[in-house]
């Protein structure tokens, strides 16, 4: 769900205010509607901070150096 924390927050919020649906908020930020349930809950339990995308990858393109050096 790589998507500016702003629209998370106001699609979550407009969730919230029971402004659309579970199944539309996850059409919109294209994730499972029971991502969508478990953000909503984080963000009611400790607001924005909840939003906030903590994957990160493992993928490090090698330098040219690095990759003759492994040869």
């Amino acid at each position: 769900m790589k998507r500016p924390i702003e629209q998370r927050r106001q699609i979550i919020q407009s969730l919230v205010n029971k402004e659309i649906e579970i199944e539309q908020a996850a059409w919109l930020l294209d994730c499972s509607p029971r991502t969508i349930q478990r953000q909503k809950k984080a963000f009611l339990e400790n607001g924005e901070v909840e939003l906030v995308d903590h994957r990160h990858s493992n993928y490090h393109k090698l330098s040219l150096k690095k990759k003759r050096e492994s040869h």
